[in-house]
This record gives C-alpha cells, structure tokens and sequence, in this order.
C-alpha cells in the first residue's frame, strides 16, 4: 500500500454512514407517497434545483446551446428548468419503484414493435436492442443486421436519438457535460 496504513472496512452501522442512512430512509418514506404529490413534489424540487446548481444549469445551458443553437436564450432557461423538473420527478418515480408495487404501472404500459422480435425468433434470427435512457424515458429502436455497417448504424442511432429527444427535449439528461473532449481546434464548450 502506497500510504502505509491498512485499509479497514467499516460496518453499515458506523457513524460515517449515518447520513446516507438518513438519506435512505426519507426516500423510502417519499415512497408512500402519492404518486400524483410525488409529481407535484418533483416539480417543485426540481425548479429549486434549477435555482440553486447553478454550475450544473450552466451546464445543461451550454449543452443545449451547443445542440439546438435554433433556440432563444428565453427557451433555452425554461428547457434547463424544465429538465431539472424532469430529472427530480424521474427520482422520485425511481423511488416508488423500488419499494412500491409497481404492478398497476406495468398493467397499463405499452411496448410497441414486439412483432418484429416474435419474426426475427421465428426466423431463427437474433435481435440487438440498443436502448437510450434518458431521464425517465427508456428507448430501444429494433434494428436488424446491426453492426454490419458501422458507419451506417451510427447515423441510424444518432438520428433516432436526435429524433426521440427533439420530441421531449426536457427528458434528456441535459445535466451532465457531454461534451469533456472536442474536436483539435474546437472551441471548448464549458
């Protein structure tokens, strides 16, 4: 060991932990919760977000300048609002899967395309799916043949991505820096 000392573990139990704890147990109570006052909630803590992770909104500005330049400033700070929103109701759904029943939300889900997997079984042929989370929204275009032609299935992905998010822009993870390395010579973005 570079530092001398011996690593020891910690039980769950130790003080250090004590705030995670905390943690853990308020979001299990935010669980039993509604869910209609967990949006309402979400909604709320996610404009006090917006307001109060400035770096983090300067972010998600800057992202957003940089991928939809078409956008007034105006449009711009009510998206980066509206995704802090998205991403603190996009916790909270989170939680009340984790240790609600979530038997009535499957009950009424819709999974769109499953005949092309039932063909490609039938056929004896195997099916990549690709899937995108964004905030709270998963997606998985089916694609068959898939990494045949590299080049071709990045522009199909990255099309269906830009598609899918130009829909919803605000359940897009705008939050995080998404563009760290750029292109030699490229201005940086952050």
């Amino acid at each position: 060991m570079a530092s001398g000392r011996k690593s020891r573990k910690r039980a769950l139990w130790h003080p250090a932990f004590w705030g995670a704890w905390a943690l853990v147990f308020l979001l299990w109570l935010f669980s039993f919760l509604p869910m209609g006052l967990k949006q309402r909630f979400g909604r709320w803590l996610g404009r006090l977000l917006s307001r109060k992770m400035r770096s983090r909104a300067r972010v998600a500005d800057a992202n957003l300048a940089a991928c939809m330049p078409d956008l007034d400033e105006a449009t711009r700070r009510q998206l980066v609002e509206d995704a802090f929103v998205a991403s603190a109701r996009g916790v909270l759904e989170s939680v009340h899967a984790w240790w609600r029943d979530m038997t009535p939300y499957c009950e009424s889900a819709s999974v769109y395309g499953t005949e092309h997997l039932e063909e490609a079984k039938r056929r004896g042929k195997g099916v990549l799916l690709i899937g995108g989370h964004y905030s709270i929204f998963d997606f998985a275009p089916i694609q068959e043949s898939f990494g045949e032609h590299p080049e071709q299935d990045a522009k199909v992905w990255n099309g269906f991505i830009e598609a899918t998010v130009r829909e919803q822009p605000d359940q897009y993870l705008w939050l995080h820096k998404r563009f760290k390395s750029r292109p030699e010579g490229a201005a940086a973005i952050y």
